[in-house]
């Protein structure tokens, strides 16, 4: 009733409703409208696109080394170093999954909570890879300095009773071990020729013994190439490698 008092006197025409036609949209404004509502799912995808993107390519580009190493230092490395150690030990190696190429990768697992005078933020987690893979022998040749050695294995050893962590390469060469079959470099003429004063004195090069799970058929080939490959050092007997020139020849 209100309502009808309100409105009392109004014509009739102007009561009725009047419907704007709509103007058609314009690719840009149906662009507009479209981004609006909608551009955060776009970024969303985008992302999710980028990230499958790089994960496809690193899987496509990653060359799996024939040679796996994990460096266990109290302090880090630096990338030249460990460019140049990779490069002196790839001449010992052989190419074992047969791609053409020998790949050595040194991992460098520096254990200090603090390298350089900066906090090392990989420490627990360097410090976590070495018990992975002890577990699934993914990698059986290791380097240690002698503070990591010394504490991180001596600590290993009182806990698991296991008194041998390398084993016997066989070799009476100078700087092995006859109690712990480890080789130190420290006196050979390769460490300050070849590999860099920036290196400890101090290395331990060894091939851990098969035992615990480390025992699949995969395990076995990987430690029976690695002592190949540890005695080729200590033999320092280097596979000739060919270049480009005399491969073409051949």
């Amino acid at each position: 009733m209100a309502r009808e008092m309100a409105l009392a006197g109004v014509p009739k025409e102007e009561l009725e409703r009047v419907e704007t036609p709509l103007e058609p949209q314009t690719p840009k404004s149906k662009w507009q409208n479209f981004w609006f509502y909608y551009k955060w799912w776009v970024v969303a995808a985008v992302c999710l696109l980028v990230i499958i993107g790089v994960g496809v390519w690193q899987a496509a580009t990653h060359v799996e080394p024939d040679y796996p190493i994990a460096l266990v230092t109290r302090d880090g490395v630096s990338e030249e170093g460990i460019t140049e150690l990779e490069a002196m030990l790839r001449t010992y190696g052989q190419d074992l999954n047969g791609d053409g190429k020998i790949v050595v990768e040194v991992e460098d697992l520096a254990l200090s909570q603090y390298v350089g005078g900066r906090k090392n933020p990989q420490a627990e987690m360097n410090s976590q890879k070495i018990m992975a893979y002890l577990v699934s022998a993914d990698v059986m040749f290791f380097i240690f300095d002698k503070p990591s050695y010394d504490n991180y294995l001596g600590d290993l050893k009182e806990n698991s009773g296991v008194d041998l962590f390398f084993d016997d390469p066989a070799r009476d060469v100078a700087g092995v071990s006859q109690t712990d079959f480890y080789w130190n470099w420290n006196g050979d003429d390769r460490r300050a020729e070849y590999w860099g004063a920036e290196f400890p004195e101090d290395l331990y090069f060894g091939v851990r013994r098969l035992g615990g799970t480390a025992d699949s058929k995969a395990a076995i080939a990987r430690h029976d190439h690695d002592m190949e490959f540890l005695q080729a050092i200590l033999d320092n007997d280097p596979i000739k490698l060919l270049d480009e020139t005399e491969a073409s020849t051949k």
